[in-house]
């Protein structure tokens, strides 16, 4: 069993998948990871209200890309294309469609942000300048046109373009921050990077994705592709409410300073999601591809069981290890938030769970659950906000959080496999999941710093061995183990 299983690893190890993975992991680590890697600069550069505004304005780009209109529906279309008799003539014919419909859906957004940056009744945006509103506003539809560049290089497995595309960006984005820090710009540094990082970024894909550009477009294409994105678009809007809106009230009510705070620990919660998203960008394009396969079901209940147990460890692994690191860090004026970070992970657990246990409710060609769930969701969570924060503050959001997106988690994985049934191993996922639970839900009630972190030391190493049998058990009961097969 132990030669087996030494095999398996070695195996695992050589195969494609494993270094598409590592080289996904280590941009999206470097790309998402910015934010909390230039934490000690930011946060000394900028004054509590600045870094409040400028988290204002990061929730708006968040907005924003919930609004993108083709990049979602590609990987689906693109899978539809291969089943067609001239497969490479209609995936260029979709990326060409694709790619004319982010331009000019870019440009009405850019507008749009313009008027409400310079409108908006909100409290948080009174600082703002024409010159910045503008800034933010280009970038918008930078933003918007580089989506459907990505995931093209992504769908078509070009890991190296896709590699020198988000290391630019990244490099870009940090080095004009960290210089224009050091020049006294204060938040005029992050926009300017922000903008000039996504211009040069829109070229440079451009040229790596030209050859599969077609002069002309398909208005059906078009058509489908802002069908299905409609319903995603909803389910966006729907779920910006729960992580964006949020920080928006939260600063309109509590001041600019508790919005900094809070959202320092974002940017830690966030950590967790960006090391997770390794996984989700190396699995989600091509999900519906496995799905198809002879014995795909299993394939994908495989991946995404893999995914829980990851997802798990990362949340006890941050619950450990995050309060020194920040302590050592950020100012002392940040650690009173420190506090917060237990159930924060909490609610983000059940958030990125939800993203693994959803994928029936996105098979439909109208994919109508999305914004109904999210919808509904949505709703709950402005009458739990409206509640609980004014009563009490920043623990009254974190629990309306954490209400809400565990009914969302269960509402989806319900749905979804009421639509696709699979074969999860429902009752070992659920022992492995609750300890981790129960061991946030204490660190958070606990005053004692070192208890907690014993609880949680304990806690991850007991669940690393079980999630170490669980997988040997599952391989075991699995004699094919064929390569997962994206064409």
């Amino acid at each position: 069993m132990n030669m087996q299983w030494s095999q398996t690893l070695q195996q695992s190890l050589r195969s494609k998948h494993v270094q598409d993975m590592a080289c996904y992991g280590g941009l999206t680590l470097m790309q998402k990871g910015a934010g909390f890697f230039m934490l000690p600069f930011t946060t000394r550069y900028l004054s509590l209200e600045q870094y409040g505004l400028l988290e204002s304005l990061m929730v708006i780009l968040v907005f924003c890309s919930l609004l993108e209109i083709s990049a979602g529906a590609l990987p689906k279309m693109f899978a539809d294309c291969q089943q067609q008799s001239c497969p490479d003539e209609s995936q260029k014919t979709l990326l060409s469609s694709a790619l004319r419909l982010s331009i000019g859906y870019g440009f009405v957004l850019f507008l749009l942000i313009s008027l409400a940056l310079k409108h908006a009744p909100l409290a948080v945006f009174e600082m703002l300048e024409k010159r910045q509103i503008m800034m933010v506003s280009i970038t918008v539809w930078m933003m918007v046109v580089l989506q459907p560049l990505q995931i093209w290089l992504r769908i078509q497995q070009r890991a190296r373009s896709y590699c020198v595309l988000v290391a630019t960006q990244t490099v870009l984005q940090i080095g004009i921050s960290f210089w224009g820090l050091s020049q006294g710009w204060g938040m005029d540094a992050i926009l300017i990077a922000s903008l000039v990082s996504h211009s040069i970024s829109v070229i440079l894909g451009a040229a790596m994705t030209h050859q599969h550009w077609r002069a002309k477009i398909d208005t059906s294409i078009m058509k489908r592709t802002v069908q299905y994105q409609v319903c995603l678009i909803s389910a966006s809007l729907a779920l910006f409410v729960m992580h964006g809106l949020d920080r928006l009230l939260l600063g309109n009510w509590l001041g600019h300073e508790a919005l900094a705070r809070y959202g320092v620990m974002i940017k830690m919660v966030e950590v967790v999601a960006v090391v997770f998203g390794v996984m989700e960008t190396w699995w989600l394009p091509k999900r519906y591809q496995v799905l198809a396969q002879p014995e795909g079901a299993r394939k994908v209940v495989q991946v995404h069981q893999a995914m829980l147990l990851v997802l798990l460890c990362l949340l006890l692994g941050a619950s450990v290890f995050s309060p020194s690191v920040l302590r050592y860090l950020l100012p002392p004026e940040y650690h009173l938030a420190l506090q917060w970070l237990p159930l924060m992970l909490t609610a983000l657990g059940f958030k990125l769970a939800t993203s693994i246990f959803d994928i029936g409710c996105y098979l439909p060609n109208r994919p109508v659950w999305l914004g109904r769930i999210n919808l509904i969701c949505a709703f709950s969570a402005l009458v739990l906000y409206y509640l609980l924060i004014p009563k009490w503050g920043v623990w009254g959001l974190i629990v309306a959080s954490n209400l809400v997106y565990f009914s969302r988690f269960m509402a989806f994985a319900y749905i979804s496999q009421r639509t696709r049934s699979l074969p999860y191993r429902v009752k070992k996922l659920i022992w492995m999941s609750v300890p981790v639970l129960m061991c946030l839900m204490a660190c958070s009630a606990l005053n004692s710093q070192v208890f907690s972190h014993f609880i949680s030391a304990v806690t991850l190493m007991l669940l690393c061995v079980l999630a170490v049998q669980f997988y040997k058990c599952q391989t075991s009961h699995q004699p094919n183990r064929n390569a997962i097969r994206t064409s």
